[in-house]
């Protein structure tokens, strides 16, 4: 009697379950810090977040931020489309090679159906307009 299809689905099942758990746990944790930090500092006499002048120079001496200070590299709907759908992709024909290598080339179908999604979703990035440019004395 062969188990080894249990036990490979217990392992896939019960490795993401527990690594939700431990995100859950994690981002808990990290709240609570936070609140017990914001308390601390209240007790203190202090206030609790720093100023706004100050978290943005802190940003940007991390260069999270550019010259218009929005965070992130995707700063418009257009450019989240494709950078999600370059991610995708890779993904997915990363996805599409491990399968193929590891198990076999009919299951290695999936791996490809995620990069064609990926593909699909740098279409729509491209196929949207590009944002209008403020003109004038302000731009």
């Amino acid at each position: 009697m062969d188990m080894s299809g249990p036990i490979v689905l217990f392992i896939i099942f019960g490795g993401s379950a527990l690594i939700v758990a431990m995100t859950l746990f994690f981002a808990y944790k990290r709240e609570q810090m936070k609140t017990q930090e914001r308390l601390t500092a209240i007790e203190k006499g202090f206030s609790p977040q720093a100023p706004e002048s100050e978290r943005l120079a802190l940003l940007e001496r991390l260069g999270a931020l550019d010259g218009d200070r929005h965070a992130g590299y995707a700063q418009t709907p257009r450019e989240r489309e494709i950078y999600g759908g370059l991610k995708t992709l890779i993904i997915g024909l990363g996805l599409a090679v491990a399968l193929y290598v590891g198990v076999d080339e009919e299951v290695a179908i999936w791996g490809l159906f995620v990069a064609f999604v990926g593909l699909a979703k740098l279409a729509v990035g491209f196929i949207m307009r590009r944002p209008e440019r403020a003109s004038g004395p302000d731009a």
